[in-house]
């Protein structure tokens, strides 16, 4: 675990939450694709302490045939990328 001397606003500018717009609980945002199904995320708080953790990706299939995969991680809170207008292109899974 990293534990941060910066403020949490740091890390909100460093590397963007994935997660609709939130005020309570971790914040996620995507690193890097790690292996196939699964990415390494950063998680933080508002407290400043950060983790860079190793999450399988989302395994919940896209109403839609055509549609894209979920971007997040599985277990994720709230509602799926390719399920909601809060994701819009400026959160892409690879922003």
């Amino acid at each position: 675990m990293l534990t941060a001397l910066w403020s949490a606003c740091w890390f909100g500018r460093a590397v963007r939450c994935q997660l609709p717009p939130h005020s309570t609980g971790k914040h996620h945002g995507l690193l890097a694709e790690t292996e196939p199904y699964a990415a390494l995320w950063l998680r933080w708080d508002e407290g400043g302490t950060a983790e860079a953790v190793t999450l399988p990706d989302c395994p919940v299939p896209p109403l839609v045939t055509d549609a894209d995969a979920c971007c997040l991680y599985s277990g994720h809170p709230e509602r799926h990328t390719w399920d909601v207008a809060a994701y819009s292109e400026e959160t892409s899974c690879t922003s």
